[in-house]
């Protein structure tokens, strides 16, 4: 047989011995005995290789040695959040209380519920919400709250009155809480650095701001979105996604937080250690008519309506049709455990 011929089939068996052990790869037991310590499938296919080439005295088939280091190991697993609890459909309402007696933000009209179920340290939260409630003297919330406030903490995830265009989303907490400015956010930090809610008269904590078609009449007709919010020893996070941006992950009910870039609000137990001490709280939502802040005469007076035909929030009340898009359309939500 000429050379070049020979070198041909001595090739041809190293691709066929290559070839083999590559599509072998789902029924590696016959491979494993072959290899010695710390060898690959091709160093395994170029030895089979070369000891036929000895046998037809030909030259070896040469492939560069590997880089010296040391063996590299597969990433640990990501565990992903467990879903622990779920409201929606015709069974949201079950495992919840509503409020029976005085609103302590002394509204005209409020609507709330308390979940029975706690949210905590530890845990994701997502809300997915088709509408949310809008309109003169209107204030919608999402939120979770602990007990003997504010030193148990409050968290908004949803706040915002009348028609505005922009959610904010607050931390209330007592004396020793700082948002820090550092932290990496889409949203806009308000003033208040201090999330100090001990102070009469001043219940403020320290917000963050979101954009523009993150409330009101155009996000709700836009088909509203989802809030997640993450809770864990290092800090809270809350994310914020447009029906049409939700993440696939989400909408399969196997959420990855770790994929869904900077979150809109962010708070570090760095400088708000009580993130790490608070108790489980309650999940709450409500939509209260008047009442502090909402109805206040001069936030009244400032939000778009007719003061001549409506002078204060009371007399607001007295017409329904301000208040045909307060309502919410909610989809569900959902508790993981990290």
């Amino acid at each position: 047989m000429a050379i070049g011929a020979r070198r041909g089939v001595i090739l041809g068996v190293a691709a066929a011995a290559l070839l083999l052990l590559v599509t072998s790869a789902r029924s590696k037991a016959w491979v494993a005995p072959l290899l010695e310590p710390k060898q690959t499938e091709l160093e395994l296919a170029t030895r089979i290789a070369n000891k036929v080439a000895l046998a037809q005295n030909s030259t070896e088939v040469v492939v560069p040695p590997r880089r010296p280091g040391k063996l590299t190991r597969p990433p640990k697993p990501y565990s992903l959040p467990v879903l622990r609890k779920s409201w929606q459909g015709q069974h949201f309402f079950d495992g919840w209380s509503f409020l029976d007696g005085t609103d302590p933000s002394h509204g005209l009209v409020n609507v709330r519920i308390a979940s029975n179920e706690t949210f905590s340290r530890g845990s994701l939260a997502i809300f997915d919400a088709a509408h949310i409630p809008y309109g003169f003297g209107v204030l919608p919330s999402y939120w979770m709250l602990g007990q003997n406030w504010p030193y148990g903490g409050e968290i908004n995830v949803i706040q915002q009155i009348n028609v505005r265009k922009n959610n904010q989303m607050v931390l209330h907490a007592g004396i020793g809480c700082w948002r820090d400015v550092t932290s990496e956010q889409t949203g806009i930090g308000g003033k208040q650095e201090s999330c100090d809610s001990t102070k009469t008269g001043s219940p403020a904590g320290c917000n963050v701001v979101d954009d523009l078609e993150s409330f009101g009449p155009n996000f709700s007709k836009s088909g509203g979105g989802v809030w997640a919010v993450e809770w864990t020893d290092r800090g809270l996070n809350m994310w914020r996604f447009a029906r049409d941006l939700v993440p696939d992950d989400i909408r399969e009910w196997r959420p990855e937080p770790k994929t869904w870039g900077i979150p809109v609000a962010a708070w570090a137990s760095g400088t708000c250690p009580e993130l790490k001490v608070y108790e489980p709280m309650k999940i709450v939502l409500d939509t209260k008519v008047c009442g502090d802040w909402a109805g206040e005469q001069k936030t009244w007076k400032n939000s778009g309506v007719d003061v001549k035909e409506y002078p204060t929030c009371a007399h607001g009340v007295k017409d329904p049709t301000l208040f045909k898009d307060a309502y919410w359309k909610i989809n569900y939500l959902a508790l993981y455990t990290l």
